[in-house]
């Protein structure tokens, strides 16, 4: 029998129109093409596509890595604000974008549902929403939440900061290639190893039985 994972090929029905295909992984750049399909086209075939490897933020494990972002818009924190400027609590900084599903659909309102959930120690930690290049403003993110916030967030819009780079200068200093990922950064401001949301939670729920 053959082995079908060697044979990495899919099909699927479209109507005419422009589209833009992508594609991520856990290390592999993100790669997307744009596709314009014609009336009457039966099969499309993509040829070859060649995916790079991605970097990571594992160099920065316990490393001082304040102040490393740059910032064009913020809201729910100051413009200026540094990473330094955060110290002595427990930040979580996802890096997402208003185009991944699973960004928009998983991560955020499981985030939604944990800074809730944690309010008797909101003191000790704060949520980072830092959204990738491709918004370069807040009139234009807002524009592309409307429906998300209707449909996917009950009505609501994050209830944590949100900051821009439209620079893409924080993404690259990072290393961030796939969305969403999540960095847990300790209150001395190092890179927490393997920390998530659910490490920050646990850590947290131990800050609440004390």
């Amino acid at each position: 029998a053959q082995d079908r994972r060697l044979q990495p090929q899919f099909s699927f029905r479209l109507p005419p129109g422009e589209y833009l295909i992508g594609a991520y992984g856990q290390h592999i750049e993100f790669f997307e093409r744009p596709l314009n399909l014609l009336p009457r086209t039966s099969v499309l075939d993509l040829g070859k596509v060649y995916l790079q490897t991605r970097g990571n933020y594992k160099p920065y494990f316990g490393k001082i890595i304040a102040p490393s972002w740059k910032i064009t818009e913020a809201r729910g924190l100051d413009q200026k604000v540094k990473l330094s400027d955060l110290r002595g609590k427990w930040i979580l900084l996802e890096f997402w974008g208003y185009w991944c599903g699973p960004c928009v659909g998983r991560s955020l309102p499981r985030l939604i549902k944990i800074y809730k959930g944690l309010e008797k120690v909101r003191d000790k930690f704060e949520i980072i929403a830092f959204h990738d290049p491709r918004a370069k403003s807040f009139k234009e993110l807002d524009q592309k939440l409307e429906p998300i916030i209707s449909n996917k967030w009950g009505g609501k819009p994050l209830p944590f900061p949100i900051l821009l780079d439209s620079t893409g200068t924080t993404i690259e200093r990072f290393g961030i290639t796939m969305f969403p990922t999540s960095i847990l950064i300790d209150p001395e401001g190092k890179v927490f190893p393997g920390g998530d949301e659910s490490k920050l939670v646990e850590i947290l729920q131990t800050i609440k039985s004390d």
